[in-house]
This record gives structure tokens, C-alpha cells and sequence, in this order.
């Protein structure tokens, strides 16, 4: 980063933290205390800011979520040149927070949240990359902002509930355990779909060998697209998301209180 850019940035900063001071201060406040309580200022919740500001939105990141890049980089332009009353500057800060989360690693999450996505990269217990794999898996749900659910009875009011159904709180994140009975279920569906695609595996073979010709494949390539598809989705919400339970955990040190832990 250039010289240009460090001054930008400090600047900014330094704007941003001169506003949150009050003018006034305490009577008799010494000069120390002031450029104390203007440092405490510029480390607060204005962190949020400088990181959107500086994430790289690749073209990637614009077709996935157009409509959060396009948002972040709307607030820090917002945040950084007006002057806004305060209670809509935490709005617009908070809204920032949950659109950068979304962007670097695909979940909507307040600033607690974010910070400790950042600061497990950062202290290099893991990659951005995998970070984002790991929260993709079934294991993982964030909370979402609360809606109006529409009608009782209709369509989208029952499509609502379910989508909220299990969820934590707006902002939060879910790292769930599964049931025991889950598990089992799962495990049984696993064996039983990849035993089953093992067979009509062999039978293909079998056919291609000795007919040596496609025909009345039809039947086989359905068995065998069906239980792939079955042995798939018992892998990805089995074996491939409960490590990441324990994977998390780890990076994120979730063993401690406050921590959105359940079981399904």
C-alpha cells in the first residue's frame, strides 16, 4: 500500500474520530486525556469502516453478491465524506458490518461475529478460503434480520417460518451439533446409498462388457444418478459437516460462555 493510501486512511480516521468526540469535553481535561479519549475514539467501533475499505471485491465476489458489494462500498463512501447523526451512523455502520461479512465470508453476522472471522485469518489459524468452505456446511446457520411473515396460512408466510425455523438471532452464529438419531439416520442413508451405488456401478460394467453397446442403459444411468445423488447428500450433511463442527470450534475457540452452540 502506498504512502497516498496510509495517509487517506489516517486522515479518514482521524475525521471520523474527531466527530464521536464531544466538543466540549470534561472542565479542567488535560491535553493527554483528550488525545486519550480521541485514540479510544479511532479504535472503537470505526474498525468496520477501514476493513470494508480496504477489501479487495473481486469480479467473483460482484456476481456472487452484487447487491452487498454494491452496498459496501455505498456506506464507506457514505461514512466517510458525511457528516451523519449518530443514530443513523451506527445503522449505517452496522448494516456495513453485515455486508463485509457477507462478502469475505458469506455470512451475515454482526461485528462481534466478524471480528472473531478476522482475527482467527489474521492470527493465521487459518485462510480466508477454507474459512468460508467450513462456514458453508450444514452445521453452520446464521441469523437473520426479522421479517414480516406475511399472512398466516399463506405460501410465503409458511416459506418464512421455515427458513427462520432453528435459526439464532439476527446477527448470530450457529454452530450445530447434530442428534445422535441424526446421525445414525444419516450414517444408515450413507452406507446404504453408497452400497447401493456400488452395485449398479458393477452392473454398468458388467453391461458395457459384455452387450458392448449402450443399449437399454437407461435404467442403470437413472439407479446410478439417483443414489449418487443420495450418497452425495448423506456425505455433505453427514461426515463432511460434522468436521467442520470440530474444526470451528478450534479456530474460532468456541469453548468458552456466549457461545451459539445447539444441537439438531
Amino acid at each position: 500500500m502506498s504512502s497516498d493510501e496510509d495517509e487517506a486512511r489516517l486522515l479518514a480516521a482521524l475525521s471520523l474520530a474527531f466527530r464521536s468526540v464531544p466538543d466540549d469535553g470534561f472542565p479542567g481535561e488535560s491535553f493527554e486525556a483528550k488525545l486519550a479519549r480521541l485514540g479510544e475514539a479511532m479504535v472503537g467501533q470505526r474498525w468496520q469502516i477501514t476493513v470494508a475499505r480496504d477489501l479487495k471485491l473481486s469480479i467473483g465476489a460482484w456476481l456472487a453478491r452484487p447487491w452487498h458489494c454494491w452496498k459496501l462500498r455505498t456506506l464507506v463512501r457514505l461514512l466517510l465524506v458525511e457528516n451523519l447523526d449518530p443514530r443513523r451512523e451506527v445503522e449505517a455502520i452496522n448494516l456495513l458490518t453485515r455486508c463485509a461479512a457477507m462478502v469475505e465470508f458469506g455470512v451475515d453476522v454482526n461485528a462481534s461475529w466478524y471480528r472473531r472471522l478476522r482475527i482467527a485469518v489474521a492470527e493465521g489459524r487459518t485462510t480466508s478460503p477454507e474459512l468460508r468452505s467450513l462456514l458453508r456446511r450444514a452445521t453452520v446457520w446464521w441469523g437473520t434480520a426479522p421479517r414480516k411473515l406475511g399472512a398466516n396460512g399463506s405460501a410465503l408466510g409458511m416459506a418464512k417460518r421455515l427458513w427462520k425455523m432453528g435459526r439464532p438471532g439476527s446477527g448470530e452464529l450457529l454452530i450445530a451439533e447434530h442428534h445422535w438419531l441424526t446421525r445414525f439416520l444419516l450414517l444408515v442413508l450413507l452406507a446404504l446409498s453408497g452400497f447401493a451405488l456400488a452395485v449398479v456401478t458393477v452392473g454398468l460394467a458388467h453391461h458395457l462388457i459384455t452387450r458392448g453397446s449402450a443399449a437399454g442403459l437407461a435404467p442403470i444411468v437413472m439407479a446410478l444418478y439417483t443414489y449418487g445423488l443420495l450418497f452425495w447428500a448423506a456425505w455433505w450433511f453427514g461426515p463432511h459437516s460434522w468436521s467442520a463442527v470440530l474444526r470451528l470450534r478450534a479456530l474460532l475457540e468456541l469453548d468458552g460462555p456466549g457461545v451459539s452452540a445447539a444441537s439438531a
